[in-house]
């Protein structure tokens, strides 16, 4: 997947370049998406028909010039283009799929495994109660992979059994939730994920009670705002969807639903050839996002080498330095110490004969043979160069 920002400058060239549907195409979404997002950002678009007039100054005439952005507006938009290659390799993977499910024949022990599977999840909701939205709830404080009204949970589990057997028959690892036997996930290109089927409820404003239609007519008269309690009744819409996620229940990645014709559980060979194609994807998004970040660290790497190095240099001269200036001293103190051996012993209130004298210099030549870094060995030696440094 590749990434680009345009500005809104860029952006609004762009739209009125070409037509809406080609430049969405290369900026990797749907034309009505491209349009809600000029919308949102006040970046006109050509009207119906511009592209269908010659070009000339007719055409012109139509164009829109842009709007100065106003404070809430955005001034860099970021794009996510799929891959060619990522995507024919996505296609080859859904073509393979579905070539292997016209021949995969589900076996007795595929049908075994799903039937466990969907006897714990029809255990998680055994009690029936349900939330404000008339949507069963869990009996355990976990997720279960259906979500619906009780007028909707066989079809549910119905969809939920047929994917199971088709996945086992395919040979796709399934794995259950230790904790929890309704919890199933499973791995295709190296990816895990979740499937899940929810109903989604319709919102309705209900009508207002004698008593509450008094109350608003009081609170209007004061000049207050009226403010309804449990205004909305939410309502099971009958219609599944089927979701697709990482491993977990709330955030679907893709997601397929009811078809005037065909209802969910009949789309699950559709939803998988899509799992597996979107898997490719993702896939090749994982390798995209490895191989930038080992770039990004060798780059790393050599930046901090060469500081390691620069750091070794200013370390090598600093020793240089010292061993000179140890060299300096030790030639000044050996004039010191031949000073003192010439000097009148009658003179050197400090030593009482020259046995003690001799004594002294002995010990000054070997101080000063430490100090030395010729005669200690230390002259030419480099320090060791620093360790590596963290990111931080």
């Amino acid at each position: 997947m590749k990434r680009f920002v345009l500005s809104r400058e860029q952006l609004y060239e762009r739209i009125w370049s070409k037509p809406l549907r080609d430049n969405a195409k290369e900026l990797g979404l749907s034309d009505v998406g491209l349009g809600k997002l000029c919308r949102r950002a006040g970046i006109p678009t050509p009207p119906q028909g511009y592209w269908l007039m010659s070009p000339g100054p007719e055409r012109d005439r139509l164009r829109v010039p842009p709007q100065k952005p106003g404070p809430g507006d955005r001034h860099a938009f970021e794009f996510r283009v799929e891959d060619e290659d990522a995507v024919t390799r996505a296609e080859s993977a859904r073509e393979r799929v579905r070539d292997a499910m016209r021949s995969a024949v589900p076996s007795t022990q595929d049908f075994d495994v799903a039937a466990r599977l969907i006897k714990g999840i029809r255990k998680g909701v055994s009690s029936r109660t349900r939330d404000e939205r008339g949507i069963l709830r869990p009996d355990a404080k976990l997720p279960i992979p259906v979500r619906v009204s009780p007028a909707e949970l066989d079809r549910a589990l119905l969809a939920m059994e047929r994917l199971l057997v088709r996945l086992s028959s395919l040979r796709v690892p399934l794995e259950q939730h230790l904790d929890h036997a309704g919890l199933v996930s499973f791995e295709v290109e190296g990816q895990k994920y979740s499937a899940w089927v929810e109903e989604h409820a319709t919102r309705s404003e209900r009508p207002l009670t004698a008593k509450e239609l008094k109350e608003k007519a009081a609170d209007e008269a004061r000049g207050w705002k009226y403010y309804q309690r449990d205004r909305w009744i939410n309502t099971p819409s009958g219609k599944l969807v089927l979701k697709l996620g990482h491993d977990r229940h709330d955030s679907p990645r893709r997601q397929w639903g009811d078809l005037v014709e065909h209802g969910i559980e009949d789309r699950v060979d559709e939803f998988i050839a899509e799992v597996f194609a979107f898997a490719t994807l993702e896939h090749a998004e994982v390798v995209r996002r490895n191989r930038a970040a080992r770039q990004r660290r060798a780059v790393w790497l050599r930046e901090l080498r060469l500081k390691q190095r620069e750091e070794h240099a200013r370390l090598k001269v600093r020793e240089l330095l010292r061993q000179a200036q140890g060299w300096g001293r030790a030639q000044v103190l050996r004039g010191y110490i031949d000073a003192v051996r010439r000097a009148d012993l009658a003179s050197l209130q400090a030593f009482g004969s020259v046995s003690e004298r001799e004594n002294w210099l002995a010990w000054a030549r070997k101080c000063v043979d430490v100090i030395d870094p010729i005669a200690s060995g230390r002259a030419g030696k480099a320090p060791a160069p620093p360790p590596l440094r963290s990111r931080d």
